[in-house]
């Protein structure tokens, strides 16, 4: 057993096992078990924001989530108000999301928790470190943009 400690090592220090322990933390704080503040949902506002409205498929690909995930995300945003589903004048057989007029009000006051508690995520890094690690993160990550500006598929 003992010849595997160092593989054991490798793993629990891996970036990939590292990242997923701290999107946890970042997507639900250990004193809210519903998650608050809403890092996803708050992730399609901004989009929808910077872009306009988006099909539930651009949102998807842009957050590379599952688009059955972003479905329960836009369904929550919807029933808070935030956002409304209107029919794509494009193509009328698919639907866009849109912010609505409390939307931008929501995502301002959600947007100021989540930087307020990523504050908090990140406390033990200098603030050298935490901008070395906000930029090699978003190098890593890649864009969210396409070269179009507009979400990456």
């Amino acid at each position: 057993m003992s010849e595997l400690k160092p593989l054991v090592e490798l793993i629990l220090n891996a970036p990939g096992f590292l990242m997923w322990r701290m999107l946890r933390d970042a997507t639900r704080p250990p004193d809210d078990p519903l998650g608050h503040p809403r890092l996803f949902q708050c992730g399609v506002a901004a989009l929808i924001y910077q872009f306009g409205p988006q099909s539930q498929k651009q949102i998807a690909d842009a957050l590379r989530k599952d688009p059955s995930e972003v479905v329960s995300y836009v369904d929550e945003l919807q029933r808070l108000g935030v956002v409304r589903r209107e029919r794509d004048s494009d193509d009328r057989r698919r639907n866009v999301i849109d912010l609505t007029d409390s939307g931008a009000d929501w995502f301002e006051a959600t947007a100021r928790e989540i930087v307020d508690y990523e504050e908090w995520i990140l406390r033990n890094l200098t603030p050298e470190e935490n901008a070395d690690f906000r930029r090699l993160l978003k190098k890593a990550a890649g864009p969210v943009m396409g070269s179009s500006g507009t979400p990456k598929a």
